[in-house]
């Protein structure tokens, strides 16, 4: 587990989501934020040269946002963030700004509900240190690991054996269903196999055969999104079940017997689907061979199937629009063929959705009619978009809402593409925005001046600004409203860039579209303040763009003829002000030895002067 030097420290907890929810108690925190230090050890992987990051729900889990450094080269990375107090702080640490390029947190130290992120609740009042960990370890670089020997057992008395023997799946191992055999030495029908495991918690499932689709149901009194899960301490354990039940002891199975599956799709097109489907947990193997089809005989929209189910007392299923096997119909939103449930009424199946659920009772049943899509039986009128030249028509609508719109598209008029004819904004508005930076402190690369971002892949020498004048360079970008994180180069690679400190997000500057064009601050590179000068108009010196001044401001501005050939010229004057004056020019500029007449002793005298500089 990650080690912490804090004076306070709270209870870990695991959320269901990469958002950090905010975690509030009856004392109220004397402060909304507190700092937290991240730290990674790259001394045993190669740090990426453009850079060591880390990412997480502190900000926006934006891959390169927020980087990384090691000022004293000892090869330990680190980078202070400011959180909200009581959050529950994740992260992954990058070698690299690209996803891809984070590391595999080991399920010790990973929140298991969370993609194995590292996690940690930032306490009130109290700023806290990490320390340092190994790149995609649990501990410090050099540090033993410490196992624990666990034995798993499973019964399979009550099933047919695999040909392809029992095996064991779970964080500890991958999730491999094929690599992790368990043995049954004495013949009583109970397979096992000893593993040493890192202490943790771990979910895991057992697996009749060597591939996903034999793996064991698991009643949901007992399961965890779907599967089974142990502790692991500091002692040697067994974890000891009857396969598909929740107990060790095998109980004797729910006799067999018909059930009828009913469900109302009367709101969809269920003639271009071909049909409605039943799918679940008692198909042979389970999910995956095929559908069953369902009848609608009196053309009522409820589509029924009777099917004989043995074996687990609970099952799983859900209803599809069309073959779920061979390509069904999108009937909502994300592209789901079958039908979508909340979590009321539903049990998470553990990859992002919930089943529909049963416990059978033994005997012949028919289940209640439910509508598609829902927990309960559909309402007479179905609200919807019923003009079927509209983009976002409804066939299964019975009652127009009013909400049909037929050319969506950026409706802001300020914006660079705008559309008039759009009745519908469709989040497409980009607007005009200048970056710009000040120079005037730096020694400018023969490469130029470039930015990089996550606007356009980080990448340090695709992005070019011109010169402004006065050592401000800038470019035009055409960007989508939202957040985005940036950095200027001196020159074209990793090494020129700047890092702004605490003024940015772990080194970067941010900018923030918010629905108009606009111009950024020419900021002195490496700076979030205006590079120092001349603040005195009056003087010769001045700097339209400079901040605070610096002292430099030195000759007095003077303004009159600078042209020498004048006859206003003004010696004192250093800014040309366009009042010059000459007197009468030669109407005869051709005579060059002024005798009133242009002859033969010009032209020698021009030829004379040629090529003479003035």
């Amino acid at each position: 587990m990650v080690g912490l030097n804090q004076t306070k420290t709270k209870t870990m907890k695991h959320f269901l989501s990469f958002a950090s929810g905010l975690l509030l108690t009856a004392t109220a925190w004397s402060q909304a934020t507190v700092n937290i230090t991240f730290q990674v050890d790259m001394n045993e992987t190669a740090a990426n040269p453009a850079g060591v990051f880390v990412a997480g729900t502190f900000q926006g889990w934006q891959a390169g946002g927020t980087q990384m450094s090691d000022p004293d080269g000892d090869g330990v990375y680190s980078v202070t963030a400011e959180v909200e107090v009581g959050s529950l702080v994740q992260w992954k640490y990058m070698n690299g700004p690209t996803w891809g390029l984070e590391e595999t947190v080991p399920p010790a130290c990973g929140n298991a509900s969370d993609n194995f992120n590292r996690f940690i609740e930032a306490a009130p009042d109290v700023d806290t240190v990490l320390d340092p960990v190994c790149f995609g370890a649990c501990v410090a670089c050099g540090t033993e690991v410490a196992t624990t020997p666990v034995t798993f057992e499973v019964d399979m008395s009550l099933q047919e054996v695999s040909e392809f023997g029992v095996h064991v799946a779970g964080a500890f191992q991958g999730w491999d269903p094929a690599a992790t055999e368990l043995l049954d030495e004495d013949g009583d029908g109970v397979y096992s196999v000893t593993l040493d495991i890192e202490p943790a918690a771990y979910q895991f499932k057992f697996v009749n055969g060597n591939a996903w689709g034999s793996d064991e149901s698991i009643p949901s009194e007992c399961a965890v999104s779907n599967n089974r899960e142990v502790t692991v301490g500091d002692e040697a354990m067994t974890a000891a079940y009857c396969f598909g039940q929740c107990t060790a002891e095998c109980a004797l199975p729910t006799p067999g017997a018909d059930i009828t599956f009913q469900v109302d799709a009367s709101q969809i097109d269920t003639a271009a689907a071909n049909g409605v489907y039943l799918m679940g947990s008692f198909t042979n193997p389970a999910w995956q061979a095929g559908a069953v089809a369902m009848a609608d005989d009196d053309a009522d929209g409820i589509w029924t199937a009777t099917v004989f189910v043995e074996g687990a007392d609970e099952i799983q299923f859900k209803y599809s629009i069309g073959d779920p096997f061979a390509g069904g119909v999108q009937v909502e939103e994300g592209g789901e063929t079958a039908d979508f449930l909340a979590s009321g009424c539903g049990v998470d199946n553990g990859v992002g959705g919930f089943n529909r659920t049963h416990v059978r009772s033994g005997e012949a049943e028919v289940l209640e009619v439910v509508c598609f899509n829902s927990c309960v039986g559909c309402s007479d009128a179905v609200l919807g978009c019923t003009d079927e030249g509209a983009v976002n028509f409804n066939s299964a609508a019975t009652e127009d809402d009013g909400s049909c719109y037929y050319n969506p598209g950026c409706d802001d008029m300020g914006a660079q593409n705008y559309n008039a004819e759009a009745d519908a904004n469709d989040g497409s508005c980009q607007y005009l925005i200048t970056l710009r930076v000040n120079m005037a402190n730096e020694s400018v690369s023969a490469a130029g001046v470039h930015v990089a971002g996550s606007f356009q892949g980080w990448d340090p020498g695709a992005t070019q600004l011109t010169l402004l004048g006065y050592d401000v360079y800038e470019v035009q970008l055409v960007l989508a409203e939202g957040t985005y994180e940036y950095k200027f180069v001196n020159g074209n690679e990793w090494g020129g860039d700047e890092s702004v400190g605490d003024c940015g997000n772990g080194g970067n500057r941010v900018l923030v579209v918010a629905g108009s064009d606009m111009t950024t601050e020419p900021y002195c590179f490496y700076s979030c303040e205006a590079c120092t000068g001349c603040t005195d108009p009056y003087s010769l010196e001045y700097h339209p763009f400079a901040g605070a001044d610096d002292g430099s401001c030195a000759t007095t501005l003077v303004e009159g003829c600078t042209y020498s050939a004048a006859s206003n010229f003004n010696a004192a004057a250093n800014v040309e002000n366009g009042t010059c004056t000459f007197d009468a020019v030669n109407p005869c500029p051709a005579d060059l030895d002024g005798n009133g007449a242009i002859g033969t002793p010009d032209l020698l005298a021009f030829l004379a002067a040629f090529g003479v500089e003035c």
